[in-house]
């Protein structure tokens, strides 16, 4: 998500999109891609750290 982001927002600032003033309600959407691939990830994070078992070497959970 964040990859295909940061290439739609590179491709909107150089042009590639015809009329961007009409087409806003079909490229802005997508650009918000890059902060959802982001969210995701650290929302992944969060989890793996909430659900992890106690540490056998430091018996820390």
């Amino acid at each position: 998500m964040t990859i295909a982001g940061v290439m739609y927002i590179r491709l909107h600032f150089q042009g590639a999109f015809d009329n961007q003033k009409d087409d806003w309600g079909a490229t802005v959407p997508e650009m918000i891609w890059t902060v959802w691939g982001v969210a995701l990830a650290a929302a992944t994070l969060a989890y793996y750290f909430r659900r992890r078992g106690v540490c056998k070497r430091c018996t820390r959970g």
